[in-house]
């Protein structure tokens, strides 16, 4: 169960609606839960009903039916018993290894690699490395404050040695 605390909203990542068109749209969830409810989606993997006989329709003058063949051509490839809009045109549909299709695959490819995302990096670092992370972060943002209330910029146009007001953040900083 995923719950936030400041809409109320909870969630339970078990039972999620498989078919793409009975599901939420994840704009209609809190933002700070949708990463968690995109990674438990990509962990049920898409909606690949296989039934023996999907029902026809008429496309381009000529009966057509859905193949779950397809299913291994295009893995990320979805199906729902409420709507059909398929054909013999999905290559020239889902195009080449960069079209929109295969990078959303990738990404969420990637999305599910939790070992890659910031945060985990982050929290593998010792307490030692992260408080001095935060040192310089809270320093840096002490700097930038300053200048800003004092007008300056945090870098000169006059980027030459003579100049008084060069990197001015860099010189505050140190």
């Amino acid at each position: 169960m995923l719950s936030h605390s400041s809409k109320k909203q909870s969630i339970d990542l078990n039972n999620l609606e498989v078919d793409p068109t009975k599901r939420t749209s994840i704009l209609n969830y809190d933002p700070n839960l949708r990463d968690e409810i995109r990674r438990a989606y990509l962990k049920l993997g898409p909606c690949q009903p296989n039934i023996t006989e999907y029902p026809q329709s008429y496309i381009a003058k000529a009966m057509c039916r859905f193949n779950s063949d397809w299913y291994q051509a295009y893995v990320w490839l979805e199906y729902s018993n409420n709507i059909y809009q398929g054909g013999g045109e999905l290559d020239e549909y889902v195009g080449g290894p960069n079209n929109i299709h295969n990078q959303a695959k990738r990404k969420c490819d990637d999305l599910t690699q939790q070992r890659q995302s910031i945060r985990v990096a982050f929290d593998r670092q010792s307490d030692q490395i992260k408080i001095e992370y935060w040192t310089r972060l809270n320093a840096s943002i002490d700097v930038i404050r300053l200048l800003l209330n004092q007008g300056f910029s945090l870098l000169g146009h006059d980027e030459s040695e003579s100049s008084l007001n060069k990197d001015n953040f860099v010189e505050v900083l140190s």
